[in-house]
């Protein structure tokens, strides 16, 4: 809001499995989709996954794993397609143990 001069924390992750608040993560990167401004998207690739958040603003951010099924699979990255106006927002590529892709805005994953 401010060009990066103050930050606020708005988040502890929350384990689901564990039943606790997960401090041995690791988040990677951080990515954010505000095409459909006001409602932003935050991607987070993290050493236990790769989340999403669709309220990052709220008093009370819900963040989800985004590949159902695996847990605590690390991804180390994760980008928009590049197009020649800009990004694809639709089209999502992750990457930690092997390549994932998303052609629905994060919905659904799968192996390249």
């Amino acid at each position: 809001m401010d060009g990066g001069i103050t930050y606020q924390k708005i988040e502890n992750f929350y384990d689901p499995i564990l039943q606790n608040s997960v401090n041995l993560f690791q988040i990677k990167k951080l990515v954010l989709d505000d095409h459909n401004y006001p409602n932003f998207r935050l991607y987070a690739a993290t050493s236990f996954g790769l989340f999403i958040c669709d309220n990052p603003l709220s008093a009370s951010p819900q963040w989800t794993n985004a590949i159902t099924g695996v847990n605590y699979e690390e991804i180390f990255d994760i980008e928009f397609k590049r197009t020649a106006t800009g990004y694809d927002y639709q089209t999502i590529y992750a990457s930690g143990t092997r390549v994932i892709m998303s052609n629905d805005y994060g919905i659904t994953w799968g192996q390249v």
